[in-house]
């Protein structure tokens, strides 16, 4: 999923992708390159270069917030809502995890 971001970014250090959403090129705390995508002021999700995905709402359990995850997320990995909670479904495996802010997922689609 990085690389395809830094693909949409093209060597830059911002890009505007959707409304209020931006692609950033950053850095995390060990000094990894990661882009993140921003939706309005909250960090929505942190692509890692080693395949690594974080994801967070930000509290923001909206219809435009799950859009916009899963406009940057792998086609194989969806977020969803059933009952009013949040779900991450994996559909090359066929699994299903409840979807918890900041939480990271490995390349495969797997909490890490």
């Amino acid at each position: 999923m990085y690389h395809q971001l830094a693909r949409i970014l093209a060597g830059r250090n911002r890009r505007k992708i959707r409304p209020n959403t931006y692609l950033v090129a950053d850095i995390d705390l060990v000094g990894d390159p990661i882009i993140s995508v921003i939706f309005h002021a909250t960090t929505i999700v942190k692509a890692h270069a080693d395949g690594r995905i974080w994801l967070n709402s930000g509290g923001w359990r909206t219809v435009t917030t799950k859009d916009r995850l899963n406009h940057v997320l792998p086609a194989w990995l969806r977020v969803h809502q059933t009952n009013y909670a949040w779900f991450i479904s994996n559909r090359v495996t066929g699994d299903e995890i409840p979807f918890e802010d900041r939480m990271t997922l490995t390349g495969e689609g797997v909490p890490a």
